[in-house]
């Protein structure tokens, strides 16, 4: 495809560029989808502690999101935290920061003997958060993709055990880390299902804790990929569209990681060019804008010029969502957004 400027009009739907995007497909043009959840909050002036309480308030964050930035979709509120928290796990509510695990609940044999399988569609928040997933598509029509955050059973694992404890297990007791994480299976697969009959067209799934900074390619072998797995299969059998973010370095097990996802959220140290033309046949590519280096601290030239980088090594073909390739920054300067939005109307029609 060429790189250049184009003012044809849109032929697709955002949510359809969206869809034709992930599944490997070759839209009208390169779609744009970051994850903006905090910043769209901090646009609107509200807290993460108000969403909890209204979720109105989110609903009209992402609307004046997606009206006054164009992104071809819009995230959710949903943070793997939550949805950990109603398989059995503790939450920690701030003001004005997302939410993270409280307490330990799983700390003993006799802890892991007393879990139980849980329906996390009626526990905890999971219903505040579909409910706000139902009144997105009430408000943003049925033409902009919304995209639900799911987790993976490592992560479920994490929280319910602590991140301390939990990656010392990984060496003192395996057989227990196992059990643990397999616990989490269900409950990921559940979410999934209940957020797209709420509403959502697809999931982003972040894995923050497997890269080569946070645990050996041996250890993601052993305790994360087969239980992660088991939770691709069935949003694969089922149909579900969603992404992994493999946050961080994946440099050693993406062989791994593209088994499974029909499309890989890229960090920005990620080689994009290598992973299209190593698996670009049978997997398309988000990412891998930098939210930080690029998104938040670069100029709009910075940005034009790194969306045009991306474009160009993983849009060929199609198969490929242009994003910054973790949360965008709620700081980030809104000229910034919009370069982003630019950059895939000028250098990424197909």
């Amino acid at each position: 495809m060429e790189t250049r400027r184009n003012s044809n009009a849109d032929e697709m739907t955002p949510r359809e560029r969206v869809l034709t995007a992930i599944r490997n497909g070759q839209p009208d043009r390169v779609p744009v989808l970051p994850a903006y959840q905090a910043g769209m909050m901090s646009r609107a002036h509200c807290r993460f502690s108000e969403c909890f309480s209204n979720g109105d308030t989110f609903v009209a964050a992402a609307v004046k999101c997606y009206e006054d930035l164009g992104f071809d979709g819009i995230f959710d509120f949903g943070m793997p935290p939550m949805i950990a928290e109603a398989a059995g796990a503790t939450l920690v509510i701030a003001q004005d920061n997302p939410p993270v695990p409280g307490e330990p609940v799983v700390k003993t044999y006799d802890d892991l003997d007393a879990l139980q399988p849980r329906d996390v569609r009626s526990k905890g928040r999971v219903p505040h958060l579909l409910s706000i997933i139902s009144r997105m598509r009430k408000a943003l029509g049925p033409d902009v993709a919304i995209v639900a955050s799911g987790p993976i059973p490592f992560r479920i694992a994490d929280c319910m055990r602590g991140t301390q404890g939990f990656y010392k297990d990984l060496i003192r007791n395996p057989a227990f880390v196992k059990r643990l994480v397999d616990f989490g299976v269900q409950p990921c697969i559940e979410y999934a299902e209940a957020a797209i009959e709420a509403g959502a067209d697809m999931l982003m799934i972040p894995d923050a804790l497997s890269g080569k900074t946070a645990i050996s390619r041996k250890h993601y072998e052993e305790f994360n990929y087969p239980y992660a797995k088991k939770v691709f299969d069935a949003l694969n059998a089922k149909g579900i569209p969603y992404w992994l973010h493999t946050c961080g370095d994946w440099s050693d097990r993406f062989d791994l990681a593209t088994e499974g996802p029909p499309c890989l959220h890229l960090a920005a140290e990620a080689d994009l060019a290598q992973l299209k033309s190593l698996y670009g046949s049978k997997i398309s590519f988000a990412g891998n804008v930098s939210s930080v280096d690029v998104m938040l601290l670069g100029s709009v030239e910075d940005v034009t010029r790194e969306a045009r980088r991306c474009i160009e090594r993983g849009a060929p073909g199609g198969g490929f969502i242009l994003s910054a390739d973790c949360a965008v920054p709620p700081a980030t300067p809104e000229q910034n957004l919009h370069a982003l939005v630019a950059a895939a109307r000028e250098y990424g029609r197909y």
